[in-house]
């Protein structure tokens, strides 16, 4: 990415100082809850999905989207 010649550099302050890579099945503990980790594999690899059963909610990307199956 430093070499890349584009303004991101110029928008990102600098690369994170750690990286956790999220797997299918996964569950993480974000503010209290666990959250379990939903990859849907079709136009961007390892979209990931989070789901969280206590609350009933799903923050996800447009893998979801009708019409808009993943390929």
């Amino acid at each position: 990415m430093q070499q890349r010649r584009s303004n991101y550099r110029s928008r990102v302050p600098a690369f994170p100082s750690e990286y956790r890579r999220l797997m299918d099945g996964d569950t993480q503990r974000i503010g209290g809850r666990t959250w379990k980790v939903i990859m849907g594999y079709g136009h961007a690899p390892e979209h990931a999905a989070l789901y969280c059963e206590e609350l009933g909610v799903l923050i996800s990307g447009d893998m979801v989207l009708p019409g808009f199956p993943p390929m």
